[in-house]
């Protein structure tokens, strides 16, 4: 799979608009395979735990390893679509890679530490890990909300994508 900002730096982004596809088609078209793709590997984590679960003697039920993986589907569904956005706002593939990066890691530690410190606890909210894991899918299984904040982070950047590719003027 390839995203805009891929099929622009290899120069065959030209190619793909010649096709009678709009750029928001295209663009939505990405957005649907990295859900693909993110239910892809949330389907092989969870029949990979089931599997090391069964393995390492039990304890954890097939519903809870469930709801572990689609928080997992979830966050990695905001984290690709913060990639996307970033690919096509800039058409660059590496920087997308980085910001989507920097977005999960800074995530991963505001959720970590902000909440040591009472003035900058609220900081933990605005984490994307923070929906993924706080409620701990393992043992409390599925938490709506969470997943509903996750999936309109996942939305708003898709629509964040849409909007700049369409506007953007691009590199052949």
């Amino acid at each position: 799979m390839s995203s805009t900002a891929g099929e622009e730096e290899d120069r065959i982004l030209a190619l793909v608009l010649a096709q009678p596809v709009t750029r928001t088609r295209l663009v939505a078209a990405k957005g649907a395979a990295v859900a693909a793709a993110v239910a892809a590997v949330a389907v092989a984590a969870w029949l990979g735990l089931i599997a090391g679960v069964a393995l390492g003697g039990g304890g954890i039920s097939v519903q809870h390893l469930a709801a572990y993986c689609v928080h997992l589907a979830f966050f990695g569904l905001a984290i690709g679509s913060v990639a996307l956005a970033a690919a096509a706002a800039t058409g660059r593939r590496a920087l997308a890679t980085e910001v989507a990066a920097a977005v999960a890691i800074a995530g991963w530690l505001i959720n970590g530490f902000a909440p040591l410190a009472d003035p900058v606890a609220w900081l933990r909210f605005l984490s994307p890990y923070y929906y993924y894991a706080h409620n701990d899918p393992l043992t409390q299984g599925i938490d709506l909300v969470d997943l509903l904040v996750l999936a309109v982070l996942a939305a708003a950047m898709t629509a964040v994508a849409i909007v700049r590719f369409a506007r953007r003027d691009l590199r052949g």
